[in-house]
């Protein structure tokens, strides 16, 4: 009885007797040469265990986004009646600008006199506000917390020398 020579998964030449049949074929290394079957099986395995905690991973994550794409927005607008609007603009705007997004407000739309970028305000009914400033925050509670913050409750003296305020908030509807 002679012996084979096949390379097993690792490239290495593994014997093992060849059985006296005529015409004998031998099967594969890898499901004959000693122990291999089973640490092959053991890597796939791994591999779909892997393969799912990733999934569960990934699936996790993409939830998470959509829940957070389901909270509808809060809207902050400031109705402004400006009595001197450079003195405004220059120091009362940009104090309370960075305030702003430095507590995680996104000014959307600024209109009317005092500042630089202000775009037109077009009345339908009634009069047209001499500002106008539209906010978008991620809740009423970061609203809040930015009113209440000692920075913007003093640059908002300095606001009220040279403005009168009217301003409120409202949930976004969900989309």
């Amino acid at each position: 009885m002679g012996h084979l020579r096949i390379r097993d998964w690792m490239g290495h030449f593994v014997k093992f007797a060849k059985p006296n049949i005529p015409n004998y074929d031998p099967p594969c290394a890898c499901r004959k040469v000693g122990g291999l079957q089973g640490g092959l099986a053991m890597k796939t395995h791994y591999t779909i265990a892997l393969s799912m905690l990733a999934g569960a991973v990934l699936g996790g994550a993409a939830i998470q986004g959509l829940h957070a794409q389901a909270t509808p927005p809060v809207y902050y607008v400031a109705e402004i009646d400006v009595t001197n609007p450079d003195a405004y603009g220059k120091e009362y705007a940009p104090k309370a600008q960075a305030i702003i997004k430095a507590a995680g407000g996104r000014l959307v739309a600024i209109g009317g006199v005092a500042g630089a970028g202000a775009k037109t305000v077009t009345a339908f009914d009634g009069e047209a506000p001499k500002r106008v400033a539209i906010q978008v925050w991620d809740s009423m509670e970061k609203v809040k917390a930015w009113r209440a913050n000692p920075e913007y409750i003093e640059a908002r003296k300095i606001g009220e020398k040279y403005a009168k305020f009217r301003s409120f908030a409202v949930e976004g509807l969900s989309q």
